[in-house]
């Protein structure tokens, strides 16, 4: 599971900081390299890509990434299955 921190959207006309959750599988020998690849794949992805041309922080409070909950598991997804999306959660609201 990757979790964002520290990302300043506009939601509903205010803007405020957001986290979000999304769901990565890799195959990878444990979980730290597991963690790393997850991280690496999320970041070349248009979901990421996008979020970021619409985030606004200052260089001093860059957002944040960081893996949670890393556990192996039964492949789920079929080859080719589209990724799952970002449940975002409002940190705080300006």
């Amino acid at each position: 599971m990757i979790h964002g921190r520290n990302f300043r959207l506009k939601s509903e006309g205010k803007w405020g900081k957001f986290g979000f959750f999304t769901p990565r599988f890799v195959e990878a020998p444990d979980s730290t390299l597991a963690e790393q690849m997850a991280l690496e794949d999320f970041r070349q992805s248009a979901k990421y890509l996008d979020l970021m041309g619409v985030t606004l922080n200052a260089e001093v409070d860059p957002p944040t990434l960081g893996g949670e909950d890393i556990e192996e598991v039964v492949r789920p997804a079929a080859p080719g299955q589209m990724p799952a999306g970002l449940a975002l959660y409002p940190e705080t609201s300006e």
